[in-house]
Order: C-alpha cells, then structure tokens, then sequence
C-alpha cells in the first residue's frame, strides 16, 4: 500500500519500493542501543539499479539470550504483512529479470557488561523480476514468445476451445506465493487445460519451465480438455502430470525433466497425490533426470533415458513399483545398483518391454 507502483503479487518487480524488517537474536547480555544501519553508501553508488530511502532501523534494548523485531505487523493467519520500523528501497524500473542485488548493513549495540559499542557486519540478498505475469484464464487464443519472460503464479486455466502456444525460447518461471501452506500438490501452481497446449521448442531454443533457484517445489500440468496437445524440446523443473479420459492425446517430444530432491515426480493412479484414468500420455525421445522417489506409470515411453541417481523406495512401506508404463520402448535405465534394478523392474512384469538397456 505504501508505493502506487507495487502490483501485490509477492514478487519484488523492478520499479517497486520495497520495505525490509529485520528480526534480531542477541545470543549475549544485554544489549543497549542497538541499531541497523545501511551506512556503506559505495555499494549503493556502484548498483544504479536501487537506492536507499531509509537506512536505519532502531531497536533500543534487546535483553540476554532475547529475540526482537523491528515492529512486525500479521494477520489473521500469523504472517507477516508490514512492519513499522524498516529499511527502504527502490528498485529501478530498468532493473533486468533475475537480477541479484546485495544490501550490505551493520548492526551496531553498546555492550550492557563492558559499555563497549561493538559493530557486526551483514547483509540481505534479493532477486529482482522483470516478468509478465500470466492471468488467471486463458480466454482466447494466445501465442507467447522469446520477447518476453513470464511468470505463473496460482492457477491458470486454458479454456476449451482455447490454444495456447509457446514459441522456442520462452522462459516460464512457476511461482507459488504461499508454498509453506499449499498442501502439497492439491493447491501447488497449475497449468490447467481444457483447451489445447501447444509448445513449439526447437533444439536449439528449447522452451524452459522453471521454479525460482532458492525453492524446490512441485507444480502441475492437468490435461482436460478434447483437444490435442503437442510438446516438443522442452525442460521442466518439478512438474507433475496428470489427465483425464476426456483428452485425446498428450505428446512429449525431445524434452527433459528435472526433479530436485524434495520433490515427488508422479505419473499416474497408482501414486499416492492424484488420479491418473486415461493412459493418453506419450513420451519419445525424453530424457527423466529423477533424484528422488520415482512414479512413471501408465504413459508410453519410446527410445527414452531414465536417469535414477537415488534410491527408488517410496517412503511409505517399502514397495517398489514405480515404473509401470503401459510401454517401455528402446529405453536406456541408468541405475546405482542392481538393488535399484529389482525396483524398477517389478516381479509381475505387467508392462511391455522391447529392445530396452538397464545399467547399473
């Protein structure tokens, strides 16, 4: 509320005015007068794409082994929303995407046993956005290009009858305001389509679907619309799939999955977040780089590399039957052991195997 040129998304967008809270631990005796200060101007001076509008943040006493703040103000739900006492900051509207900026301050307190005024050097570290966030609903169709970079956060809607197309290059940040509190998956960022998904990735120019580099979070892509959809050369960071059986077809071509370790990486109904009912999903020529419980079921996969780089149990009780695709197809499995090659080939065998490597 306190700048016209904030956009309330939680995001720290270049042209806005930022105010930081500080919460400090004093871990000694008592300390008096304390005070953070941003008294390192060169920084500031150097960096044209911020300044400082207010630099000085007063604590007064803060007692042995004690925590105070500058003033923070909640909600209903005890999160932070304001805080009275703050440094302030501008960022310029030219700032560019992803760019990282270091605030150097100091946080200086008399010592209550000695009388000693003591100075302790820090900092604060913050990453800007530049992106066009994506709306809500999707009501027409659109094409998205390498002109810009975009950001979906929340829920996006595709809907039926609509096209959304996504030409080589395009950088795609996934964004969950509120991750701490979503519940995993069931409430986790969403492409949701009830119209056609089309992303146009080249070799060269791949699409990128990405989180921001400090979370480690799942979104998901939800396919429900009639149409078809068509994804070719493109990278995914944490995505989850699912469908239903009014979708005539879901193909991936030439792309690449990342999961980090935090995160489950499920395909089908025999995982323990969704429901996977109708089997149209395709896979050829991708590349799965999984570090961490593995469910790739009910999808054919053709002339795929399957990198498993941990070990395969669920972490529920044990049982090993993550990869159950409908088709494994001239495939390449990296393992770490043969421990891992009995939990990828389950004892009933129930899919179908054809001219397919398994290393470990």
């Amino acid at each position: 509320d306190y700048s016209s040129t904030n956009n309330g998304n939680k995001l720290i967008n270049n042209g806005e005015t930022i105010r930081i809270g500080l919460n400090l631990m004093n871990y000694g005796g008592v300390a008096f007068n304390v005070h953070a200060t941003i008294n390192d101007t060169s920084n500031v001076v150097a960096d044209a794409f911020y300044s400082v509008t207010n630099n000085d943040i007063e604590f007064g006493m803060i007692g042995i082994y004690s925590l105070k703040d500058s003033g923070f103000k909640y909600d209903d739900n005890n999160n932070v929303i304001d805080t009275t006492n703050y440094f302030e900051v501008k960022i310029s509207p030219e700032c560019p995407d992803n760019y990282t900026i270091d605030i150097p301050f100091e946080i200086s307190f008399t010592d209550g046993i000695t009388g000693i005024t003591k100075i302790v050097n820090t900092s604060i570290t913050i990453t800007i956005s530049n992106r066009v966030q994506l709306p809500s609903v999707i009501s027409s169709d659109t094409t998205l290009n390498d002109k810009t970079s975009y950001l979906i956060s929340g829920k996006m809607t595709i809907e039926d009858g609509v096209t959304l197309t996504i030409e080589e290059g395009v950088d795609i940040q996934i964004y969950a305001d509120d991750y701490s509190s979503t519940g995993g998956l069931f409430n986790s960022p969403c492409i949701y389509v009830l119209g056609s998904l089309i992303v146009n990735g080249t070799v060269e120019n791949k699409v990128n679907f990405h989180v921001p580099d400090m979370y480690s979070y799942a979104w998901q892509i939800v396919f429900s619309g009639k149409s078809d959809n068509r994804i070719e050369n493109a990278n995914f960071e944490n995505l989850f799939i699912d469908d239903d059986e009014n979708v005539l077809s879901i193909n991936f071509t030439d792309c690449e999955f990342n999961l980090n370790s935090n995160t489950f990486y499920n395909f089908g109904k025999e995982s323990r977040v969704t429901y996977f009912s109708s089997l149209k999903g395709q896979f050829y020529s991708c590349v799965f780089n999984i570090s961490t419980f593995c469910y790739l079921s009910y999808v054919s996969l053709t002339s795929c590399l399957i990198n498993v780089t941990t070990c395969l149990n669920d972490g529920y009780n044990g049982t090993t039957y993550h990869l159950n695709p409908k088709k494994l197809d001239s495939c390449v499995i990296l393992l770490n052991s043969e421990e891992d090659a009995l939990a990828v080939e389950p004892p009933s065998k129930q899919y179908p195997i054809y001219n397919c490597t398994f290393i470990n």
